[in-house]
């Protein structure tokens, strides 16, 4: 069976600059055009770019995978609300600044961490954890990298710091999650219930290690089960059913699956999508081929690739004085950095300086320092403008002022 694009494009003929722009980057990706795209279309490993009139071809995946992007060149309320209900996580309004629509990709595919560290687990496990000197029963709902989520009978106020010992069925070596209290539901559920979100301190390389392990380990269980379930129920399936349409055969890649360079820069989004192992080994090249690089230097364009998907971060709420981004591995309460902030394709981008000034728990919050006048003054330009990128996911409000940037240099500052 042939394997999953890592991208996939659909449209009318409405993404031609976008498929020159993947050639030139030398990326894997399947196009799907006009008469060509079926009715029933799976899913990609990764990324989908489309545009609204295909976008409804999505609404039956799961929320789960694949991160999602919308290109259009009008829209509206109620086209955004579409977009968002069946589960769109970017939407790019035309024109875009070609640099930012590069960013954006490589970010999509590669340095999705930001986004997978939000993804959450279901566990359903009993747990005792402590708070002060008191222990306290709670049902461990899921766990992401960056959280987990207790129901207990009775509240945390915000900002209370407990540890959640795992229990051993979970953590052989006895992981225990030292957590902040930042979110409490107002209301019990219908069991009496409340909702206490959870934020990690102190996480170490090594803990958070183990954390993306066990939540490997879940996903797959889960997935072992899913695959039960649906193999019991075709096994059940009456005599008079009719038979299943053949599968449509997936479509053709473009060019040499990428992940093959390098599996371990590109993680799966979900646990269950899993590279096989005969993907490990650099593919020959296709029928028509001309790309004559040796392995090593295919290795070090895709390193390339991700090391600039690394730089990229997608802002939010823009002013004169800052701005707030996606969580970040690599940056945290006090790096200084140099940042280039793209706005309309016939623009320069705007060159800032800024601190990372907060962890507020869900993002870092930066602010920009010694910005000149005439800096400032683009900048507020940028924040009067309808943005060309917006995400989706957070509502009408989350998408103001959002903008794309990609980091020039940077240091840690040493308090």
């Amino acid at each position: 069976m042939p394997a999953r694009p890592a991208l996939l494009l659909l449209d009318d003929g409405e993404l031609d600059d976008l498929v020159s722009l993947l050639n030139e980057l030398g990326l894997e990706f399947a196009h799907l055009r006009g008469a060509a795209i079926p009715t029933l279309v799976a899913p990609p490993e990764r990324v989908i770019v489309t545009t609204p009139r295909r976008a409804m071809l999505t609404k039956d995946w799961p929320r789960s995978a694949p991160y999602r992007i919308a290109v259009v060149t009008e829209d509206s309320n109620t086209l955004r609300a579409m977009l968002r209900r069946v589960g769109f996580d970017l939407l790019l309004r035309r024109p875009v600044h070609p640099v930012a629509l590069r960013l954006v990709i490589l970010r999509a595919l590669y340095a999705g961490e930001e986004k997978r560290r939000e993804e959450r687990v279901a566990i359903g496990a009993e747990v005792q954890f402590r708070s002060g000197f008191w222990k306290k029963k709670a049902l461990l709902a899921d766990i992401s990298q960056r959280g987990c989520r207790l129901l207990a009978e009775q509240p945390l106020a915000a900002g209370t710091r407990i540890s959640v010992p795992l229990p051993k069925e979970l953590s052989a070596s006895g992981l225990t999650l030292s957590c902040k209290v930042v979110r409490v539901g107002a209301q019990p559920d219908a069991d009496g219930r409340y909702e206490i979100g959870l934020a990690y301190e102190n996480l170490s390389k090594e803990r958070l290690l183990e954390i993306r392990a066990l939540m490997r380990q879940l996903s797959e269980a889960a997935g072992m089960e899913e695959a039960r379930v649906l193999g019991l129920k075709a096994a059940v399936r009456p005599a008079s059913a009719a038979p299943a349409a053949p599968a449509r055969p997936a479509p053709e890649l473009t060019k040499p699956v990428l992940a093959a360079a390098k599996p371990t820069a590109l993680p799966a989004r979900t646990a269950t999508a899993r590279t096989a192992p005969a993907a490990i080994a650099a593919p020959p090249p296709l029928p028509g081929e001309r790309r004559k690089n040796s392995r090593a230097s295919f290795e070090k364009q895709i390193g390339r690739l991700d090391d600039e998907a690394d730089s990229v971060l997608l802002g939010r709420d823009l002013s004169v004085g800052g701005m707030r981004i996606e969580y970040h591995p690599n940056l945290q309460v006090g790096d200084i950095l140099q940042l280039a902030v793209y706005a309309s394709p016939r623009e320069e981008p705007v060159i800032v300086k800024a601190r990372v000034a907060h962890d507020s728990g869900s993002g870092l919050g930066l602010s920009f320092e010694g910005i000149p006048a005439d800096v400032g003054a683009r900048l507020e330009q940028i924040v009067a403008r309808l943005p060309s990128v917006e995400a989706l996911q957070g509502g009408e409000v989350e998408g103001l002022g959002s903008v794309v940037s990609r980091v020039l240099s940077g240091f840690r500052r040493e308090d």
